[in-house]
This record gives structure tokens, sequence and C-alpha cells, in this order.
């Protein structure tokens, strides 16, 4: 069995241990991006205090910035 303790970890909690011990994280997390998808469903996070994703108000809306998208199938 393997145990993995990050799992538990709050949003918060796994920002400030990458922050503390300067781990290099993606680039798009500074710029406002907090949850990573694909070209068409990726927006910057409305929610962050600054442009940066360590200053989200609240956990629970890390992936504001992702857009459902629907297919032209389902439009005509």
């Amino acid at each position: 069995m393997r145990l993995n303790p990050i799992l538990e970890w709050t949003y918060d909690e796994v920002w400030d241990f990458i922050l503390s011990r300067r781990i290099s994280y993606p680039i798009l997390y500074d710029n406002g991006y907090t949850s990573i998808g694909d070209k068409l469903s990726t927006t910057k996070n409305p929610f962050l205090l600054t442009s940066d994703a360590y200053s989200l108000i609240n956990a629970s809306f890390e992936r504001a910035g992702r857009q459902k998208i629907v297919s032209k199938a389902k439009q005509e």
C-alpha cells in the first residue's frame, strides 16, 4: 500500500509548501490561471485577489476559470 500525504492537503497548504521551498511551477499560475485545461476552455480565474493562483480567496473556486464547451453538433 502506498501512502501519499499530499492527497489530504488543502489548496492553501499545497501553495504554502510550494512557495516556502521555492519549488518551480508553471508560469501560468502567476498569470491568473488556477486550473489549466485546453485553450478553448481555460480562462483566468475571476476570484483571485491578485493575478497569482496562490491568492485565491476561497479554494472552492479553484476551477472557476474553466468553461464548459458546447460542441457544434449540440448547437445545431
